[in-house]
């Protein structure tokens, strides 16, 4: 589990994105240099349990929201670790279970549409499956 916790780390620290951010030109620049808000959401390494879930989905989710309570450099390695490994299960709540995200000021996003597109589509396979627990996002 060590090397799991290590990867989730050094994908979210990614070394080319706080390049990017420091002015030097790099491969994902385009994407790092869409943020334009005053707190840097750090790369997305995964959400859920990846170790352990049967089904994993890839794919591109170009949302993203200044108001989600989400990790950034301030945040320790515990609490960064329990946000992407357990977002959906977490007793943090990161994410309720209409899939509502926390906000920064305690109050909940609307229902994210992906996220519920892909429990439709693990549905299609398992019965009830539940996000971060049966099926991990990436």
């Amino acid at each position: 589990m060590a090397d799991i916790q290590q990867l989730l780390q050094e994908i979210h620290n990614c070394p080319v994105a706080t390049s990017i951010r420091n002015g030097q030109p790099g491969p994902c620049q385009t994407i790092v240099l869409s943020q334009t808000g005053t707190t840097f959401h750090s790369p997305e390494p995964w959400s859920g349990q990846i170790t352990t879930a049967p089904i994993l989905f890839l794919s591109s989710n170009p949302s993203i929201s200044e108001e989600e309570m989400y990790p950034n450099a301030s945040w320790a390695d515990e609490q960064i670790t329990d946000f992407f490994q357990n977002r959906f299960s977490s007793p943090s709540g990161w994410v309720d279970s209409n899939l509502c995200a926390l906000k920064r000021d305690g109050t909940r996003t609307q229902w994210v549409r992906y996220w519920a597109a892909a429990r439709a589509r693990a549905s299609e396979i398992l019965d009830k499956p539940k996000p971060g627990i049966d099926f991990v996002l990436t």
